[in-house]
């Protein structure tokens, strides 16, 4: 991890209470898919847009409950690295659009970014 990006975690929010509607929202959605993917989520101002919703994806693990994440109704929990990274993500780039946000247990690990390529 970069500096910068260490520096902005030491800073993020820790516990699911303290995050903005939005960010709460797409915590439980990532939760709720457990495994799988949302595609198409834009971030404006640093906040996930999820209306409209974005499009997701489940994967069923064959010999596994299909079940949202345990954490799913909890009022709060500490939030896991992955997700202090993500919204950290969010604030340094504040607009963005992610073309895949891959699901594993309800957290996000790993993302495709749209963007473009200015030749020099």
């Amino acid at each position: 991890m970069s500096r910068d990006l260490a520096n902005e975690n030491a800073a993020a929010p820790r516990q699911k209470s303290v995050l903005s509607a939005q960010r709460r929202r797409l915590v439980e959605l990532l939760q709720e898919i457990r495994f799988g993917e949302i595609e198409e989520l834009l971030v404006f101002e640093g906040e996930p847009q999820l209306v409209p919703p974005p499009r997701t994806k489940q994967t069923v693990l064959l010999g596994r409950p299909f079940l949202p994440h345990p954490a799913r109704d909890l009022a709060d929990f500490a939030l896991p690295q992955e997700l202090i990274q993500l919204f950290a993500l969010f604030d340094k780039r504040r607009s963005m659009r992610i073309i895949q946000l891959e699901v594993h247990d309800g957290l996000p690990r790993k993302l495709t970014l749209a963007g473009t390529v200015v030749a020099t």
